[in-house]
């Protein structure tokens, strides 16, 4: 008895061969489908001189926009000596700006421009500045209270000059004017704050002791200060 090797009827014993014929069939009707379908026509490209017009109003703002911000953010560094400024305290940024000596805005006058490596301090009647460390400016505006006679000024007393009073809206006078207070004795400079109230202690005659700081009022970095700019030993007048 031999062994039988024909296979029933539909069944199937490993993947089914597809005949040759048919694999091709689909390709060629791919390509056919391909051949039939007409080529997209090309986009017209835009001109580089349209593209520059569709964006010339844009240009024209932002030009407009920067031009104004450098314009005020430098406004007080055009300022010339006897000019006006008012200072807003709010704006961190950009505090001063020039401002019509007649207009109740305008508090401060500009005394003197120095090199921006220089001080005011030594200003007479400047008691702030506008040193700003974010415009590239190399001219500082030394500014004092508007309507103050830098004669008059504090900042620059000296030991023998005569005061007023011994607060902030002391006055320097010559010491035959009627309204003297106090002789200054000794002027102390850079005094550390925990030492304003011992700085007289050791001067002879002395009576009251008045402490002057610079009104740090800049733009640009500011570090907190732990002294005072001068302490100023002084002696009541005697009436």
């Amino acid at each position: 008895m031999g062994i039988d090797t024909t296979k029933p009827q539909g069944s199937t014993t490993g993947p089914v061969r597809i005949p040759a014929q048919h694999k091709a069939a689909p390709r060629k009707a791919a390509k056919a489908k391909q051949a039939a379908t007409p080529p997209s026509p090309p986009k017209p490209k835009r001109s580089v001189l349209r593209r520059l017009m569709a964006l010339w109003p844009v240009a024209v703002i932002a030009i407009a926009v920067g031009g104004f911000y450098m314009y005020s953010l430098s406004d007080i560094h055009k300022a010339g000596v006897g000019d006006c400024a008012s200072y807003d305290a709010g704006d961190a940024t950009d505090p001063y700006s020039r401002a019509s000596c007649g207009s109740d805005s305008s508090t401060l006058r500009v005394l003197q421009l120095v090199s921006i490596n220089d001080s005011c301090r030594d200003v007479a009647g400047a008691t702030q500045s506008t040193r700003d460390y974010s415009t590239g400016e190399t001219t500082q505006a030394c500014l004092g209270p508007k309507d103050a006679d830098p004669a008059n000024s504090i900042n620059v007393a000296q030991k023998g000059d005569c005061l007023t009073g011994a607060d902030e809206r002391a006055q320097r006078v010559p010491c035959t004017d009627p309204t003297v207070a106090f002789t200054i004795l000794e002027r102390y400079n850079d005094v550390a704050k925990s030492q304003v109230g011992t700085s007289c202690t050791t001067v002879p005659r002395a009576t009251d002791a008045f402490a002057w700081t610079w009104q740090a009022n800049g733009t640009g970095p500011q570090i907190q200060s732990l002294e005072v700019d001068a302490v100023f030993c002084l002696e009541r007048v005697k009436r």
